[in-house]
């Protein structure tokens, strides 16, 4: 490029959202205009709104300033940025990543055969493609399964295609949970009923297309109905070393507050899974209505879990953390509830599945308690001696304006140890909130910030799912309602 030699442009030292600009011989205002591309395809100009335009030089001077992009949130993601400078006869180009950060709809469900209202979280396939489930919608109205597959060019939308509509019949209805995918393509997941054979719910199993252009078959692996053996599964899946699924009911068992089961596949093809329940909740004080997905231990031996109520104090307690242990003698498994939630500062009401952090410590959310009632973030840390009790430590505890209320979803790790979470409602617009949790950089304790404000407009509403991260480090998530474009929620990715 003409005057190379006598004019310099690249990206600043403190990062990407930094221009470094040096002369050895030119001063004055150098001129600066910009062009952004995705993929090698160029995005409109008009979209962009760039700072600064002109910049003062003096010869023998770098001078490093801030890149400011203002854009639509539409159009967040991972670009390019070719930037010019231009100043007495000379130019210099340089380019280098852009990332234009915010959240960006990628499909809005219309509530008739594509899907409506998704109360779950997405589940990315190793292509790429987001799979999920919507509580409503479908064919028959009974809820989906659905694909999304990124765009095939720069520029272009994400395809949504529904792979499976229940009937409502023996292969279920209102599926609430999330998907688990096996190692062979297949998906996993559950309905909370209304409709399977004994109208409690099913676990099923929908296998990919054998042929190009093929259909997804579904399998029926269990029906619940039978005496004690749970009912209304509305938590994900997990997946055990000998594809057995473990999973939990919301209700039945004996006598009829939940279950903790297994699944143990048939030794025969297309036959009908074994179901033994590990644990059926009693009356109060082992904990009462398990709503969330199981995790394991790093050894995979034990089982963690929350349940809504119960606990210390019966039936009218404010929920529990518990352990589940395969018994050392005989068969069978012992439960150990490990935290009690009083209802106070320290929680209530656990709704969503734990997640471990690197020194064995739980993580999660209650949708109240805290110090207003209105949910917590909390930290259970094991027992630092043999037969000790666990640590409850409240990280964050809601306040019910801007920083969000009632968070009803898992958390999730981001790359630096921050976490990550949503809450159904609350912040600026009420609407609900994606936020961030990290350890403060001086000190001790956990510092809040809510990196997007829900506004109940095409943007979604009422976020109850909890986030997954993309390979590039974007977050990925779904509202439930009610004001997507044809308020029937959506499927959102937010870029860092």
């Amino acid at each position: 490029m003409s005057g190379a030699a006598a004019l310099s442009v690249q990206q600043g030292s403190s990062g990407k959202e930094t221009l470094s600009l040096s002369s050895q011989s030119l001063s004055g205002t150098v001129q600066l205009s910009y062009r952004v591309s995705e993929g090698g395809a160029a995005l409109p100009s008009s979209a962009f709104s760039f700072s600064p335009s002109s910049v003062t030089l003096s010869a023998g001077k770098a001078v490093q300033v801030p890149l400011t992009v203002k854009t639509p949130s539409s159009l967040a993601g991972h670009d390019q940025v070719q930037v010019t400078a231009s100043l007495s006869g000379a130019s210099a180009s340089a380019t280098f990543p852009l990332t234009v950060t915010g959240e960006q709809v990628i499909y809005s469900f219309q509530g008739g055969s594509d899907g409506a209202n998704p109360e779950a979280a997405l589940v990315l396939g190793s292509n790429g493609d987001l799979y999920g489930t919507t509580e409503l919608g479908g064919a028959s109205s009974k809820g989906t399964v659905f694909q999304l597959s990124p765009p095939a060019s720069p520029g272009s939308s994400w395809t949504e295609q529904v792979i499976y509509s229940f009937k409502g019949g023996s292969d279920g209805a209102d599926p609430k949970a999330s998907l688990v995918l096996g190692s062979n393509g297949d998906l996993y997941g559950t309905t909370y009923g209304l409709n399977g054979t004994s109208d409690y719910g099913t676990i099923f199993q929908l296998s990919p297309p054998t042929s190009s252009g093929g259909s997804w078959a579904e399998q029926v692996l269990h029906n619940f109905g039978s005496t004690g053996d749970g009912a209304n599964p509305r938590a994900p899946l997990i997946l055990g070393s000998n594809r057995e699924l473990y999973g939990t009911t919301a209700y039945g068992g004996t006598p009829g507050n939940g279950t903790v089961f297994q699944l143990t596949p048939t030794a025969s093809s297309g036959g009908n899974w074994t179901e033994t329940v590990l644990h059926s909740f009693g009356s109060g004080g082992d904990g009462i209505y398990p709503f969330s997905s199981l995790i394991f231990s790093s050894n995979g031996e034990l089982l963690y879990g929350t349940t809504a109520g119960g606990g210390s104090s019966g039936t009218s307690s404010d929920g529990t953390v518990f352990e589940l242990s395969p018994i050392t003698t005989g068969s069978g498994w012992a439960e150990q509830v490990i935290y009690n939630f009083q209802g106070g500062s320290d929680g209530a009401d656990p709704l969503s599945s734990l997640i471990f952090g690197s020194k064995g410590e739980l993580y999660g959310t209650t949708g109240f308690g805290g110090a207003s009632d209105l949910g917590t973030v909390f930290q259970l840390s094991p027992p630092t001696s043999s037969g000790g009790s666990w640590t409850e430590t409240v990280l964050y505890s809601f306040g019910g304006g801007s920083d969000g209320a009632h968070p009803t979803a898992a958390l999730i790790f981001g790359s630096k140890g921050e976490l990550y979470g949503t809450t159904a409602v609350g912040g600026a617009s009420g609407k609900g909130t994606v936020f961030q949790l990290a350890p403060a950089t001086t000190g001790s304790g956990w510092t809040e910030q809510v990196i997007y404000n829900f506004k109940g407009s095409s943007d979604g509403a009422n976020p109850e799912a909890p986030l997954i991260l993309g390979s590039n480090g974007d977050l990925y998530g779904t509202t439930y309602s009610v004001n997507g474009t044809s308020d029937y929620g959506t499927v959102f990715k937010i870029v860092l």
